[in-house]
């Protein structure tokens, strides 16, 4: 459409001289399809640049200044002149640097217990059997047993009953139960002198009974040197042999009776029964 010619300047009261009359206004349609077509122009420039930033961080590079080549103006309908917008524009893209994420610690290697050695199956040694003990060896009638300082054995057991004479004048004494007499044969041999006294030896019975020597004096001290034999506690020099009647006062009915001389390992004799 061809615009109208354009009147020479006119003079005007008000108007300094030589200017012009201005342009008569466009109508409003072209001026709308004017401003739609500048603001997508304005639009694609800016999405243009936009890329460009995005592409350059993208390859981690610098600074970077995409130039955009001016564009030549645009005839607007109506002869007139729209100037290109973004002509030269120059767009700076900052570079930015991403910070790389450090590397996360990493878990250190937790040593694992050392697995304990399992006990080994020490085998159990078997438990000791009660080997039974075996009973002291009784000695009989006239069997020696040697033991430390003395050689001794029994050569008779004499039964006198209720009624014991211990002198040559008659002097008797008289048992509770029964007067029981163990004849016993010694030997010192050690390398001194050496006595036996009356704690030195005892009877045991077979129901658990041990009866001591009597304490009678006309009994226990008299009668074994009434008989032609040694006191009991007196001392005897080594080497020598003595004899020994040693009194006991008895259970009439005692049983299996056992002297035991009380020195060293204890010998014992069998003497039987209190009464024959």
């Amino acid at each position: 459409m061809n615009t109208p010619p354009v009147p020479p300047p006119q003079s005007h009261p008000d108007q300094p001289p030589f200017a012009y009359a201005p342009a008569p206004p466009l109508p409003a349609k072209k001026r709308r399809n004017r401003l739609l077509i500048g603001a997508g122009a304005v639009l694609a420039l800016c999405l243009v640049c936009g890329l460009i930033g995005i592409v350059a961080v993208a390859r981690g590079g610098g600074s970077a200044t995409p130039t955009v080549a001016a564009q030549a103006p645009t005839s607007a309908p109506g002869g007139t002149t729209v100037a290109a917008v973004g002509q030269a524009a120059t767009v700076t893209a900052t570079s930015v640097t991403t910070a790389k994420p450090t590397d996360a610690a990493k878990p250190t290697n937790t040593p694992k217990p050392e697995q304990t050695a399992k006990p080994t199956n020490t085998p159990v040694p078997p438990k000791p059997t009660n080997t039974p003990v075996p009973p002291p060896k009784v000695y009989g009638l006239n069997e020696l047993a040697s033991v430390k300082n003395w050689d001794l054995a029994v050569n008779n057991v004499v039964r006198p009953g209720k009624e014991l004479v211990w002198s040559q004048y008659g002097n008797k004494s008289t048992a509770a139960g029964t007067w029981f007499v163990v004849v016993v044969d010694m030997k010192n041999t050690g390398n001194t002198n050496f006595g036996v006294n009356t704690t030195d030896l005892e009877l045991l019975a077979a129901n658990g009974i041990t009866y001591k020597v009597s304490t009678d004096g006309g009994a226990s001290y008299e009668y074994s040197g009434y008989k032609g034999a040694q006191r009991i506690g007196g001392q005897v020099p080594p080497g020598v042999n003595v004899t020994y009647h040693v009194v006991f006062d008895v259970a009439p009915n005692a049983t299996d009776l056992k002297l035991v001389f009380k020195q060293d390992k204890n010998p014992t004799f069998a003497v039987g029964n209190a009464t024959p």
